[in-house]
């Protein structure tokens, strides 16, 4: 059902391309990846939240589509096309952050939070803000950097590969939820045509640099942590 969607909406969206639809199915089929390699779907059934995430997973891929897109400073579109193409990519990422709200609540209104879900929840905003960050880039509204606020997720899951201490799960934070909102936030407003390059890297910046601040947190909740639970052997044979 949600290829079909994807399908439907990558129709209406004909006029960005052919390649539109490939790059699309492309990042959601790394979605899919992540998810299986990360997870176990633990219930009988799908759930009414995870389908609405899935369906927000859908408009996070059809937004990661626009990236095979050359960058505006050098694309032989007219610049009404490059503006169609930006205010369409606004409306879809602000669709999959409007349906953010939506499957907690389904979850918690219908009893069927789950750990999968969570996960699945998780892994989608993660893709989403890399997703707008490297659209970010290539809509020439920053440099580059802007894309380490989608990595940072992915540098820390990787880290912890390497060390253990940051294997263990966190705890429930509001702080967590809210500065993830601010950051696609910022990067949707970043790609809205009225926005100039100029106010596009301050409001970017700040919102990465209040991301890195949170995954600070979290790095320093978990080392602490890992050193009050690892037993005392100094002095012992």
């Amino acid at each position: 059902v949600s290829l079909m969607a994807m399908a439907a909406a990558g129709l209406s969206l004909a006029p960005l391309g052919g390649a539109f639809i490939p790059a699309s199915l492309a990042a959601y089929a790394v979605l899919l990846g992540i998810l299986i390699a990360a997870a176990e779907h633990p219930a009988p059934s799908f759930g009414p939240a995870n389908r609405v995430t899935l369906v927000r997973a859908v408009f996070v891929c059809l937004v990661g589509g626009v990236i095979v897109y050359p960058p505006l400073s050098h694309s032989t579109m007219s610049a009404a096309d490059q503006a169609l193409i930006a205010w369409a990519t606004v409306a879809l990422a602000a669709l999959a952050e409007g349906l953010d709200a939506v499957d907690g609540w389904v979850a918690r209104r219908r009893g069927v939070a789950s750990a999968f879900g969570a996960r699945f929840d998780m892994e989608t905003d993660s893709l989403f803000v890399l997703l707008l960050a490297i659209l970010v880039w290539r809509f020439d509204k920053t440099g580059a950097w802007v894309i380490a606020a989608g990595a940072l997720r992915y540098a820390f899951a990787a880290t912890g590969w390497l060390l253990p201490q940051l294997r263990a799960p966190l705890p429930p934070s509001n702080r967590r939820q809210a500065v993830c909102v601010v950051m696609v936030l910022a990067l949707i407003v970043c790609l809205a045509p009225p926005v100039a390059a100029e106010a596009a890297a301050v409001i970017a910046a700040a919102a990465l640099t209040v991301l890195a601040w949170s995954f600070a947190v979290d790095v320093r909740y978990l080392w602490r942590h890992a050193a009050i639970l690892q037993p005392d052997t100094r002095g012992s044979a």
